[in-house]
């Protein structure tokens, strides 16, 4: 009788592990929901769409949102760069993005010093997105972005949404020229 019963203890036990394997499952996909939802995945900003069509290339972000950023597979380390761009990213404004670069090899790094995660997405004159460092948190590096530019007019811009306006809606861009 002793063994029938834990042999019953036992068996409601996986009952009860089995019951519970939904909710796990149900915590599981919230929380993984959550997570890309933070990380800039494109469901959390318009896409654009479209390639650089010759005016840049690079490396950088992972690219998980919508859009071609045309030819980010070509970039470069650091050390090539023409110009090294180390911006501050704060609610909403970029920091220490020089008005004037020399190109073509434009590399970037940012800092997220804003309470709310932010992007570094380089727009040509067009609106095109060139390349992208992909949202990410507060007291963070991100990873960098290599872009190779022609001369011209430039922007950075952060395109995570916050409500139904983005974070370029309410100031948090910077124009640049490459030289």
């Amino acid at each position: 009788m002793g063994g029938h019963q834990v042999q019953e203890a036992q068996m409601s036990g996986v009952q009860r592990h089995k019951g519970l394997r939904p909710t796990a499952t149900v915590v599981a996909v919230t929380v993984l929901l959550a997570v890309l939802s933070a990380c800039g995945g494109g469901e959390d900003r318009p896409s654009t769409g479209g390639s650089a069509s010759g005016s840049g290339t690079g490396t950088g972000g992972s690219g998980s949102h919508a859009g071609d950023h045309g030819g980010q597979g070509a970039g470069f380390p650091e050390s090539e760069a023409n110009t090294v761009v180390r911006a501050t990213l704060r609610d909403f404004a970029f920091e220490s993005v020089p008005a004037t670069v020399k190109g073509p090899k434009v590399y970037f790094e940012a800092t997220n010093q804003g309470p709310t995660d932010h992007e570094l997405v380089v727009m040509d004159e067009g609106g095109k997105e060139l390349g992208e460092i992909e949202a990410f948190a507060k007291g963070k590096k991100s990873k960098p972005l290599a872009l190779e530019l022609k001369p011209g007019r430039y922007k950075v811009a952060c395109l995570v949404k916050l409500g139904d306006k983005t974070h370029a809606d309410l100031g948090m861009e910077a124009p640049f020229t490459v030289e």
